[in-house]
């Protein structure tokens, strides 16, 4: 760089013959070289201002740049007056010297400033008299400020200032571009690309920061980690865009919920968090926080209009405070998303302080996770039948497959403690696979293998909703159809509500290319979910099972009566069976006969059963059928 300046100076010798010029000049290489030789960014604006202003004797100096893309406001980045740096200054062009300079050429203004701009306050307050400028442009010629110096006295060589002038302004020019090439890489390595805000790696510096600061002052920060309830959905059925442009909506009206000394950033996906600090106390911590949560759930519940798209989301919330839940960025994050992971299993729409107790059930749960996947390896996981039967007269009709596990060390655990979580971390999958190849073998056994399909309505396996979205689905079913040689009309595919609200055209044509293949679909659990009759009119469904919460109290509530009496009107109008799970006494059989309820499953009947004492009760009933006709006969 000093070399540059030396052979950029020496060219100013060619303009000057006489021995004081050129003396100017070598002082001016001189200074140029003290003052760029070991600064960068604002300590190199500073250095090059003084040696301009001290160069040419200017009693005030500057360089300044746009404030944005528009020209109309500027700033400095340099401010020399009084024989000093001074504090920077912002400022509109519109009448003043520099507003002929920005973008345009060197001018200069050699005498009677104030008759040129009789308008200007400051040029008439400092007394100024003379002026000379120098547009800055970047590499691609763009304008991006100036320099300028303004004197008491006239100018008399206005020659050899602008040639200084031109020296320094192409190292600025150059300075400037670089500082603002690191700034963009640097926003590049912090910043979010999507919403502008702070990203992972400038959140876990921050939180650092905030965490080392706490300590010294023995005060109270707290993390919150957010994320919008079923963004899924609407990436999925919208489009990716459509959801960026929520995403980004969100990030602005999360900006809005917090104080200004607040950090906001995005981790990724719609998952966001919150750092805040300075709390004195907990309860004062606590009581912020309450109130910031409760705004920001507000404020993220109105309705955003992106594109031809009205919508609205909700939001679930997990807090963790320094010092009583953490005390480092690990543990804090971790804690946080513990508080957030119980927020969303609590019915989402709501926000969870972290406790001890919830990291216990965090660490149940990761093992759990571990002993899925060990279970699956050791083939722990058995499926068991619970036979579908006739309300006219208890002949079973098929069953429903339904998975056990036999923990080595805990013993049977109920699939409510170990479904959701093999759902959420898709281990659902493989079990889900496993549940369908063990019904279809004992399909074919029972049945297809000796053309007996007459005799069961259907053997019915659950599908969850994340086997339903898998795009090889359908093809794994026929797969595993193919190598049990099972007759796809024995098999009933149980669904429910929830995947009906998904993407219903989607829905539609999978669930009707399942049936073309020859299965019959049903829902489950019918009446606690979204199902509305409209689905049950678009969608290709063989048999609704009316969930247990209703028959457990058909006979002694009027209210569960009726929806139950409801559902068979609806069902039997739409052409649809119905089934009723969960019956248990003879009162509530004798109900759902008197309804007109053709099938029933349940413990009144029987609970359900190993694969062989499924086989035995098909056997002993088939046995009982061929000596019906001998009692008649005897």
């Amino acid at each position: 760089m000093l070399q540059a300046f030396a052979r950029e100076a020496a060219l100013i010798r060619s303009f000057f013959e006489d021995l004081k010029q050129q003396r100017s000049t070598e002082t001016a290489i001189t200074q140029i070289m003290l003052g760029v030789s070991t600064a960068t960014g604002a300590d190199f604006f500073r250095a090059i201002i003084s040696q301009l202003s001290n160069m040419l004797q200017a009693d005030i100096c500057a360089l300044v740049v746009a404030t944005s893309n528009q020209t109309s406001n500027v700033k400095s980045l340099a401010y020399y007056k009084n024989g000093e740096i001074a504090g920077n200054i912002k400022y509109q062009l519109k009448g003043t010297p520099c507003e002929t300079i920005f973008g345009q050429q060197v001018r200069t203004y050699s005498h009677d400033l104030q008759g040129s701009f009789p308008d200007n306050k400051f040029i008439h307050a400092e007394d100024m008299e003379s002026y000379v400028g120098i547009p800055l442009f970047d590499s691609q010629n763009r304008p991006q400020g100036l320099l300028f110096a303004m004197f008491k006295k006239p100018i008399n060589n206005v020659e050899f200032n602008e040639s200084v002038m031109s020296i320094f302004a192409g190292r600025t020019s150059a300075e400037i571009e670089r500082n603002k090439t690191e700034k963009r890489i640097k926003h590049m390595a912090y910043y979010d690309s999507l919403t502008q805000l702070p990203n992972r790696a400038f959140l876990l510096d921050r939180l650092q920061q905030a965490i080392a600061h706490a300590q010294r002052h023995q005060s109270i920060l707290a993390v919150t980690m957010m994320d919008l309830d079923n963004f899924k959905k609407i990436n999925d059925s919208l489009g990716h865009p459509v959801g960026d442009s929520l995403l980004v909506e969100v990030a602005q009206r999360l900006q809005q919920c917090v104080r200004q000394e607040d950090t906001v950033a995005r981790l990724g996906g719609d998952e966001f968090v919150i750092l805040q600090s300075g709390f004195d106390n907990r309860d004062l911590a606590i009581s912020h926080i309450n109130h910031m949560a409760k705004q920001l759930h507000q404020s993220l519940k109105q309705h955003y209009s992106l594109t031809e798209h009205m919508l609205m989301v909700t939001c679930s919330c997990g807090i963790a405070i320094y010092p009583d839940d953490g005390d480092s960025v690990d543990q804090l994050i971790k804690h946080a998303d513990t508080a957030l992971y119980k927020a969303k299993a609590s019915g989402r729409d709501n926000y969870q302080f972290f406790s001890h107790e919830m990291n216990i059930a965090a660490v149940e749960r990761m093992k759990m996770e571990s002993d899925i996947y060990r279970g699956i390896e050791n083939n722990e996981f058995e499926v068991v039948y619970q036979p579908k039967v006739r309300v006219d007269n208890n002949q079973i009709i098929g069953a429903e497959a339904l998975l056990r596990w036999h923990h080595p060390e805990q013993g049977d655990i109920p699939p409510d403690r170990f479904i959701p979580v093999a759902d959420e971390t898709g281990q659902i999958l493989q079990l889900g696979e496993f549940v369908l190849q063990q019904s279809c073998a004992i399909t074919s056994e029972l049945w297809c293998s000796s053309g007996s399909c007459e005799e069961i309505d259907s053997l019915s396996v659950n599908v969850s909703p994340r086997q339903f979205q898998q795009d090889d689905f359908v093809k794994k079913i026929q797969l595993i159809l193919e190598q049990e040689k099972t007759n796809a009309s024995c098999i009933e595919l149980e669904v429910t509500e929830n995947i009906l609200i998904e993407d219903t055209h989607k829905v539609s044509e999978k669930l009707q290319t399942l049936k073309d293949i020859g299965l019959k679909i049903s829902i489950d659990d019918f009446g606690t979910g979204y199902a509305s009759l409209r689905y049950l009119q678009q969608l290709p469904i063989d048999m609704i099972k009316i969930d247990r919460s209703f028959i457990n109290h058909i006979a002694d509530s009027q209210n569960d009566f009726s929806i139950v009496k409801t559902i068979m009107s609806m069902a039997n109008n739409l052409d649809i069976q119905v089934i009723a799970e969960g019956v248990e006494t003879d009162e509530q059989l004798a109900l759902l006969r008197q309804l007109g309820c053709p099938y029933y499953q349940g413990f009144y009947f029987s609970k359900p059963v190993g694969r062989q004492a499924f086989i035995d009760m098909i056997l002993q009933q088939r046995q009982s059928r061929k000596d019906q006709p001998r009692l008649n006969n005897d």
